[in-house]
C-alpha cells in the first residue's frame, strides 16, 4: 500500500467532477450548521442552519437526479436535499446510526438512542417510518447487499434480520468465542471469567463485495461470509483500544498480477491515543480464499514530519511549536472520509483519496494506491524535507495558516469578530503607570530562558486591582448605602 500526503493542496484540485461536502459545527450567535463549498464555483459557500450540532454527514445520489445529505445531529436526524435546498427532519430525537438502504431508492435505515430499528422513505413523514421488533438487546446495525436484510449485533452475537418480519428473531451469524474456557483443567481448577469477555464493537460490510462482513471485537478482527454461519474466514488479533471509535471500508484495489483484490479498512480512535490505523485483507479470486495482507499499520499524522526532523538532525531543520500548528494543523485526526469514483490516476494505477480533519478543523488528504515504492522512498523523503524547508523560509512573509489560501472570507472569521465587548468604566488599571517599561522586551524575547529578579523592575507604589464584577457590585452597594444612610 502506498500513501502520499498532499495536505497543503486545495480540496478543489483533488476532484473536479464530484462535489465534496465538508461540515463543521458553527457556534456563532448560538447557531449550529454545516458549510457546503461548491468547487465548481470558487468562493461560493452555502451555510445551512441545523437545530443542533452536527455529528456525522452521509451524502448519496439516488437513481434519479436527486442528491441527499443525511445529517446526524445531537438531537435529531435531518435530511438536506441539495438540489431543492430544503431541510427535512426525519427523526425528532437522537439516533445512533443512520444509512441509506442499498438497492432501495430514497430509503434510509435508522437506529435510535433506545435501540429501536426504523426504516422508510425519505419523502414520507416521520410518523410513517416502519419499525422492526427484534428479540435481543440490539446495539449495532448495518445494511447488507440484500434490499430487506440487515446485520445486527449485541455484545456477543451477530445475526441477520429480515425487515419484512414484524418481529424478527434473526439467524445467528457469529458468536464471540470464549477464549478463557477452563472446563478441561479439572474439577478443582476451573476459573470462570478469568479474563474479560471480548465485546463486539463494530460491524462493517465490505465495500463492493457482497455477502462479506467484518466484525471488530475488543481484541480481534473477524471476517465472515453470511453463507457459512459460525465460520470465520480470517481472525486477526489487534491492540486497538476497544476496537476504535469508527471503522470505514474503502473501495477495493485490483491486483492484476496475482488475480486478486485488496480490501482496505481504516480505524479511527478519538478518545484513547487518537490516531488512524489501517488493516487490509486479500481475496484470491481463483482459489476463493482470503488472507491477511499485512500487520495493522498506524498512518502518519500531518504533524509527524516535525517529529521526524527533530530526531534526524542531519537535515538541519527544526520547526517551532507555532510553526507546527500553522503548517501542519493542531491536534490528531478526528474524522475521515474516503472519496470514491477516482479509479485511475495519471499513471494508470487505481487509487482513492483519504480525507481527514484534525482537531483545529483543517482538512488534509492523501492518495492511496498499490505500489512497491521502496525505490522511491529516499527521493520522496528528500522532496518532502525540501518542501518543508521552503515553507519555513517563507514563513516571515506569509500570514495565517497555509490552508487559508484561496478560501472564501466567510470561512476565515477570526475569534475577535465573534466576541462581544462591554465598556465598563472604573479603576481598571494595571500595576504601575502607562509610561513604565517592565524590563527590556527585546532582550526577553531573544533569551526566553533568562530570569529577572524583582529588583530589576521599576519602583512603583502598589495599587489595588479591581475586577469587573467587583466594581459593579461595589458600585451597587455604595449607591444603596448612600440612599438609605
Amino acid at each position: 500500500m502506498r500513501s502520499t500526503c498532499e495536505g497543503n493542496q486545495r480540496l478543489s484540485s483533488s476532484s473536479s467532477s464530484e462535489q465534496l461536502l465538508s461540515a463543521s459545527v458553527m457556534e456563532s450567535d448560538g447557531r449550529s450548521g454545516f458549510r457546503m463549498p461548491s468547487f465548481g464555483q470558487p468562493g461560493l459557500v452555502r451555510c445551512v442552519d441545523l437545530p443542533s450540532g452536527a455529528l456525522q454527514l452521509h451524502a448519496w445520489r439516488s437513481t434519479g437526479s436527486a442528491v441527499y445529505l443525511l445529517v446526524r445531529t445531537e438531537n435529531s436526524l435531518c435530511l438536506w436535499d441539495v438540489n431543492g435546498e430544503n431541510m427535512n427532519k426525519l427523526y425528532a430525537s437522537r439516533v445512533q446510526y443512520a444509512s441509506p438502504m442499498p438497492y432501495m431508492d430514497e430509503e434510509v435505515l435508522i437506529m435510535d438512542q433506545e435501540g429501536l430499528i426504523w426504516f422508510g422513505s425519505v419523502n414520507d413523514a416521520p410518523e410513517r417510518l416502519k419499525r422492526v421488533k427484534c428479540v435481543g438487546d440490539v446495539q449495532l446495525i448495518c445494511p447488507s447487499d440484500h434490499p430487506r436484510i440487515i446485520y445486527a449485533a449485541d455484545a456477543g452475537n451477530v445475526w441477520m434480520i429480515d425487515l419484512r418480519d414484524g418481529t424478527s428473531h434473526g439467524s445467528i451469524l457469529y458468536s464471540v468465542a470464549e477464549f478463557d474456557d477452563t472446563s478441561d483443567c479439572g474439577r478443582y481448577y476451573t476459573y470462570e471469567n478469568a479474563f474479560p469477555m471480548p465485546i463486539v464493537q463494530h460491524i462493517c460490510p465490505l465495500n463492493g463485495r457482497p455477502r462479506m462482513l467484518l466484525v471488530t471485537t475488543s481484541t480481534r478482527f473477524c471476517l465472515l461470509d453470511e453463507r457459512m454461519p459460525q465460520v470465520r474466514y480470517i481472525e486477526q488479533a489487534h491492540s486497538i483500544a476497544d476496537g476504535g471509535d469508527y471503522i470505514l471500508s474503502a473501495p477495493r484495489f485490483s491486483d492484476s498480477e496475482r488475480n486478486g483484490y485488496v480490501y482496505p479498512f481504516y480505524v479511527v480512535r478519538n478518545i484513547t491515543l487518537a490516531d488512524v490505523q489501517q488493516v487490509s485483507f486479500y481475496e484470491h479470486a481463483q482459489q476463493r480464499q482470503w488472507s491477511s495482507l499485512c500487520h495493522i499499520k498506524r498512518l502518519a499524522e500531518p504533524s509527524d514530519i516535525t517529529i521526524f526532523l527533530e530526531e534526524q538532525r542531519k537535515y538541519g531543520l527544526r520547526i517551532s511549536r507555532g510553526q507546527r500548528r500553522r503548517f501542519f494543523g493542531d491536534g490528531p485526526t478526528r474524522a475521515i472520509h474516503v472519496q470514491e469514483g477516482l479509479r485511475r490516476g495519471y499513471d494508470g494505477r487505481e487509487k482513492h483519496i483519504l480525507f481527514r480533519m484534525v482537531s483545529d478543523g483543517s482538512i488534509w488528504y492523501e492518495e492511496t494506491s498499490i505500489d512497491d515504492d521502496r525505490k522511491d522512498e529516499e527521493n520522496a523523503l528528500n522532496n518532502s524535507v525540501a518542501k518543508v524547508r521552503q515553507m519555513v523560509q517563507n514563513s516571515e512573509t506569509e500570514r495565517g495558516p497555509v490552508w487559508e489560501e484561496n478560501v472564501d472570507s466567510a470561512l476565515l472569521r477570526q475569534p475577535e469578530s465573534l466576541t462581544r465587548c462591554w465598556n465598563i468604566e472604573g479603576p481598571m488599571r494595571s500595576i504601575g503607570t502607562d509610561q513604565e517599561v517592565i524590563g527590556d522586551i527585546d532582550e526577553q524575547i531573544d533569551d526566553p530562558m533568562k530570569t529577572t529578579s524583582s529588583s530589576d523592575y521599576p519602583n512603583s507604589k502598589p495599587q489595588m486591582q479591581f475586577d469587573d464584577t467587583d466594581h459593579i457590585i461595589s458600585d451597587i452597594v455604595l449607591k444603596c448605602w448612600s440612599k438609605y444612610s
